[in-house]
Order: structure tokens, then C-alpha cells, then sequence
């Protein structure tokens, strides 16, 4: 406990009168990372119980005789859908130029000077991900309506 007993605001007094500065004790970043990876946890237990239940379905159907072809998920198919990539990609997109966004105003303030400039290619890459999901949604878009006007006019 001595980390909680240290001083969180340490005031400090100076000519234009005082400024507060903030000392979070580790506890708090170690909050802030248990946040960040709740989500995650979160997701993994859901599929864990969803697979569990699955195989307790499974074992009941056989120990009663019952065909258990409606239990097993079918494997989905590989076929490409447009409004996953252009959504993928809008979400990149968005994802990446506000983590760049966000990048460049720390860097304009001068609390980011320090930091090196690598730090700004994760959000390009980001963005620029977005940006390649973004036009493959909108080429499979147009070749899906190329396609559907070959099926409906006849060829002669």
C-alpha cells in the first residue's frame, strides 16, 4: 500500500502564484490497461460459453439418439460481400485519421515533440487500410451490378 500513500497532488507555489501537478500512482495506470483488455476478456468468455454450450448439445443429441447434423455449424462460405469491406473500410478510414488527427495536434501543442515521428506510421497504415477496404467495396460493388446486368439482359 506505501504506492496508494503517495502523494497524488503536489502543489507547488511560484511567482505567477501555483500550479498543480497530478502523480497517478501506478494503481491507476493498471487500472486503465484492466480497462483497455475487459472488452477482449469479455469477447473471449462469450465464445468460450458459446462453444461449450454448443458440445453440451451435441453430447445430449447423442446420448438420445438424435441426429446431430442441425447442431454443427456449417462452414460459411468464402464468398466476398461488399458492404463488409466498404464498412471495414469506413471504419479504418475513421479510426486512422483520428488517431493521425490526434497525433498531429499532440505534435502541434509540443507534447508529442519528444515522441519519434514512427509513432505517426501506425496511423497511416491504419488509415491507409481503410482506404483499400473502402475501394474493394466499391469495385466488388460495381462488378456484383456489371454481373447482375449480364444475368438479366440475354446475350445473343
Amino acid at each position: 500500500m506505501p504506492l496508494l500513500a503517495k502523494a497524488i497532488v503536489d502543489v507547488t507555489g511560484g511567482p505567477d502564484g501555483g500550479h498543480v501537478m497530478v502523480d497517478p500512482p501506478v494503481a491507476i495506470g493498471a487500472l486503465y490497461l484492466f480497462l483497455v483488455l475487459l472488452p477482449l476478456l469479455l469477447v473471449l468468455l462469450f465464445f468460450f460459453y458459446k462453444k461449450k454450450l454448443q458440445h453440451q448439445q451435441i453430447l445430449v443429441a447423442i446420448e438420445k439418439g438424435l441426429p446431430i447434423a442441425d447442431l454443427i455449424e456449417k462452414p460459411r462460405s468464402k464468398e466476398v460481400n461488399w458492404v463488409r469491406s466498404l464498412s471495414a473500410g469506413i471504419g479504418f478510414l475513421f479510426v486512422g485519421l483520428m488517431l493521425t488527427a490526434i497525433w498531429v495536434w499532440l505534435y502541434m501543442t509540443g507534447e508529442a515533440r519528444q515522441a519519434a515521428i514512427i509513432w505517426l506510421i501506425i496511423p497511416v497504415v491504419i488509415a491507409g487500410l481503410g482506404l483499400i477496404y473502402l475501394f474493394r467495396g466499391i469495385l466488388q460493388k460495381n462488378y456484383e451490378k456489371q454481373k447482375q446486368k449480364e444475368i438479366v439482359a440475354p446475350t445473343q
